[in-house]
């Protein structure tokens, strides 16, 4: 019996032209993802329009704890949990407070991977929307 793949592991390219985001697209984002036994390891590499490059990473296990973040100055950590074989749920805080959640759904039959994320601040919803990555 041939062993199903990780839906969420490798390089994931990400597409304008079939996301939806209240933000300017960046000029480019890639995410690398690396799957382990119920943990994972993300690196962002994002450059914005202006040119400017961000770096996030994030090592973590899929088990609802925080985990801390580098490289972000909105979240310090984020807690996982995955509820389904397609489906991670993600809770990010800063100083301790939600302020940035995420559902990423992996589709293996059109080699997508759909990020829906919300940043909530003290003052209320300030970004949101949905980033479509394509795998590389």
């Amino acid at each position: 019996m041939k062993a199903e793949l990780e839906p969420f592991d490798g390089i994931w390219r990400f597409n304008p032209e079939l996301s939806a985001m209240c933000t300017p697209a960046p000029h480019s984002w890639i995410q690398r993802i690396k799957f382990g036994t119920n943990e994972l390891a993300v690196r962002e590499e994002i450059v914005r329009t202006d040119g400017t490059e961000m770096v996030l990473s994030v090592q973590a296990r899929l088990d609802g704890a925080d985990y801390p973040v580098e490289g972000s100055n909105a979240v310090d950590t984020i807690a996982y949990t995955r509820t389904d074989r397609n489906a991670i749920c993600g809770i990010g805080k800063k100083d301790g407070r939600v302020s940035y959640t995420e559902t990423v759904l992996a589709d293996p039959h059109t080699g997508t991977l759909t990020l829906i994320y919300n940043y909530v601040f003290s003052h209320g919803s300030v970004a949101h929307g949905m980033a479509v990555f394509q795998a590389a």
